[in-house]
């Protein structure tokens, strides 16, 4: 998935304010988490510490696109 599609994504999908990743970790304000990362993707461009931003945010995606079927 692209960067461009992953803003498209965000952008759409009405996000909750918490969201449960794994077994004791939680993020608690979905949309910064979204909002920081993305400006990190963006700030970074090809640096390979945008892959640890990238990774996250299809991680999230994956998660509420599983709470959504």
């Amino acid at each position: 998935m692209a960067k461009d599609e992953l803003r498209v994504f965000f952008s759409t999908v009405i996000l909750p304010d918490t969201i449960f990743v794994s077994e004791g970790v939680k993020i608690i304000n979905v949309p910064d988490f979204i909002h920081g990362h993305l400006q990190a993707l963006n700030t970074l461009g090809e640096d390979p510490l945008a892959t640890v931003f990238y990774e996250r945010l299809v991680m999230i995606k994956d998660l509420l696109l599983n709470q959504i079927s």
